[in-house]
């Protein structure tokens, strides 16, 4: 009689169909799990987001073909984040003390997430575990920065796969600059919504002496219809500050700007009825950066999910440097002319670069509506 299939045998045939094939083109499943020093991690974290993405699934640590990969990709790991890449590596082991002499023994600088249960290796292609119809110790993913697979290898090869994602990762940066169109963010550029004289208006006002605090929380109350300035630090960077516009004949301005030449293309652009917003604000930046550089995401905190559109209004060009950059798409920047309106999905990975030359103000805002949904 044949002998009775084995516990493992059995699960991988209850798992079977939830091992996804993997194709070149798909969007990659977003991942959640926890690196190897307790911390939760996730594909659309901002500081990986909008780069390359290069992941790596281990299914032993002990596998020698596992371990020459993973020391292949640490002496390479500083070339590829200065190509805009980053790496994850994904194990069935969730001993965070396993993974970390792992690292250590591979020279390997970026996490190690535990996939205990398998099921991202599942979501990408993968038993976590080695069955006797596969021999493929280790799999390598390369998501593009909108988190599409662009290719993926198996072992063995004669290859490693560092070398490959490189390769691949330099004719993508050869590719962008031939294309026959530039790269487009979903973005809606709307010219005009404010004139020269009243951009430079705008300046003069912010310029003004106003009440400066650290601490909005200071200013409610009583005082909630006075004009505010306040330290941003987006990334603990230094060269913002926001002016908080509270003066009536102000705001009434601009609203009215707003619903007339703005929220009419929303609808147009997104069918979407705008019927509130945010405090009006006009950044200010100057000077150095400083920091962390990396983008970020407007709805990600539990108290702006409900942003939907952001608003952000050059109100002068008279500066170097400080385009707004959406890498998950390119790495070309925005800039428009005085008076130019941007509007962009608040889940939008988007960054603003350092001024380098002169001051930038930027008329600020967020929408949404009464549904909050």
């Amino acid at each position: 009689m044949p002998s009775p299939p084995t516990t493992y045998q059995r699960v991988c045939d209850l798992i079977a169909d939830y091992v996804k094939p993997l194709e070149a083109g798909t969007f990659g499943y977003p991942i959640s799990l926890i690196d190897e020093n307790g911390r939760p991690l996730g594909t659309n974290d901002d500081f990986i987001s909008g780069k390359f993405l290069i992941l790596t699934f281990i299914r032993s640590l002990e596998d020698t073909a596992a371990q020459s990969e993973l020391a292949a990709l640490a002496n390479v790991q500083g070339d590829i984040a200065r190509m805009g890449g980053a790496i994850l590596t994904i194990s069935p082991s969730s001993s965070g003390a396993k993974n970390q002499i792992y690292k250590k023994t591979t020279g390997f600088n970026w996490p190690i997430l535990g996939d205990a249960t398998g099921s991202v290796f599942a979501a990408y292609g993968l038993h976590k575990d080695i069955t006797a119809s596969e021999t493929s110790s280790l799999r390598t993913v390369l998501l593009t920065p909108l988190r599409q697979v662009r290719a993926f290898f198996d072992t063995p090869h004669h290859q490693h796969h560092a070398e490959k994602v490189m390769q691949i990762m330099q004719d993508a940066a050869l590719a962008e600059e031939s294309r026959w169109a530039p790269p487009h963010a979903p973005v809606l550029l709307i010219p005009n919504v404010f004139s020269a004289d009243e951009c430079a208006a705008m300046i003069k006002h912010v310029e003004s002496d106003q009440k400066f605090t650290v601490n909005r929380n200071q200013w409610a109350g009583a005082n909630a219809h006075t004009d505010i300035k306040i330290p941003s630090y987006e990334h603990n960077r230094q060269d913002r500050i926001d002016h908080i516009v509270h003066d009536k004949n102000l705001v009434s301005f601009i609203d009215g700007r707003i619903a007339t030449r703005v929220t009419p293309m929303i609808h147009k652009a997104f069918a979407f009825d705008v019927t509130r917003r945010e405090d009006l604000h006009i950044a200010r930046y100057t000077g150095a950066r400083e920091g962390a550089q990396m983008g970020h995401r407007d709805n990600t905190n539990p108290n702006t999910a409900y942003r939907r559109f952001a608003l952000s209004v050059n109100l002068n060009d008279d500066f170097e440097g400080g385009e707004v950059v959406f890498r998950e798409y390119s790495n070309r920047g925005y800039k428009g002319s005085a008076g130019t309106c941007m509007i962009f999905s608040s889940a939008l990975l988007h960054e603003v670069l350092e001024t380098t030359k002169g001051v930038r103000y930027n008329l600020i805002s967020h929408f949404f509506n009464d549904t909050k949904r």
